[in-house]
């Protein structure tokens, strides 16, 4: 079994080309998986695999958006 590599905020952000506070947004909201660290209420980890889902997941809805546009 891999350990998979965690991403911090800032990495998120660049990744999804977003500030940091959406990030936190997200991830307080529940919309992105995330992990809180014990030691700071605002550092969060996030696993790459929840990012891709997520990015996919977005691509997905905006890609439906568009054709119930037309």
């Amino acid at each position: 079994m891999q350990i998979e590599p965690m991403l911090t905020v800032k990495d998120v952000a660049k990744q999804l080309a977003v500030t940091v506070d959406t990030v936190r947004r997200l991830a307080n909201e529940g919309l992105i998986a995330s992990t809180r660290l014990r030691t700071s209420h605002s550092s969060f980890r996030f696993r790459t695999s929840d990012v891709e889902s997520f990015i996919t997941a977005q691509t997905r809805k905006a890609n439906h958006d568009l054709d119930a546009q037309r």
